[in-house]
């Protein structure tokens, strides 16, 4: 998020649906006798915090151009699933005696 740009005031009947995601918005104009521009929101990239929506934020902020890629091209990629963890933690108890 550019610290630069201002908050944004948006006035939305979706409060609900737009809490705690990141979302695309744009400005709409600039009251005199307000603190804030008055903006809308044009889509939502997730819930903050997630990688997901942090990485479609810098994309987004940096102007990069991202479509995602074809069945076509997908189809030539390697199984890269992970399989379960079957090893369970255990804690080795070394003592140094004296």
């Amino acid at each position: 998020m550019d610290r630069r740009l201002p908050l944004v005031f948006l006035q939305t009947r979706q409060v609900s649906s737009l809490k705690n995601n990141r979302l695309v918005c744009r400005y709409r104009s600039w009251p005199v006798h307000s603190r804030y521009p008055l903006g809308y929101y044009i889509r939502i990239l997730g819930p903050i915090g997630t990688v997901e929506a942090e990485t479609q934020s810098i994309l987004v902020e940096k102007n990069v151009y991202h479509p995602p890629f074809s069945p076509f091209l997908l189809k030539d990629l390697p199984d890269r699933t992970i399989p379960p963890s079957t090893s369970t933690s255990t804690s080795s108890s070394s003592s140094s005696g004296s």
